[in-house]
């Protein structure tokens, strides 16, 4: 192996480290968020789910709120996980929980009509919502 390919490997191989120990002392050092939260047991699609919504200001004056929206199977593990905004008080803001879908509205997304866009959760969940929800809990909401 010439020299420079060994300067050229090294490198590389400590840039990698270095990413990865960034990567980790972030996830560590992540504040939490003051969310407010409620949680409710319901069923959907013949399967009971434990359903939390959590809110919090964005903005101090006015304007819209964040949500969060997360769906739990009864042994506690996370399924899916889902962020919107809403405007409080408004009459536009919906939230249904139906036979096999949650319905929800985004009000920071809106539709051509001038109503806040709908957004929906299909049941039963995909593997694709478990990834990502777990995975954003870990890296990013601590």
């Amino acid at each position: 192996m010439s020299e420079k390919l060994f300067i050229r490997l090294r490198t590389t191989v400590l840039t990698i480290l270095f990413a990865i120990a960034a990567t980790v002392v972030h996830a560590i050092t992540l504040e939490p968020r003051a969310w407010e939260c409620e949680r409710g047991q319901r069923t959907i699609a013949d399967t009971q789910y434990e359903i939390e919504i959590c809110g919090m200001d964005r903005d101090k004056v006015g304007g819209t709120q964040d949500a969060r929206l997360r769906v739990y199977a009864m042994r506690g593990a996370l399924l899916a996980q889902r962020y919107y905004a809403f405007e409080p008080w408004s009459p536009l803001n919906q939230f249904i929980v139906g036979d096999k879908e949650i319905l929800f509205t985004d009000a920071d997304s809106l539709a051509s009509d001038g109503t806040f866009e709908v957004l929906t959760l299909a049941f039963p969940l995909a593997c694709a919502d478990w990834g990502a929800a777990n995975f954003e809990r870990f890296f990013f909401d601590r």
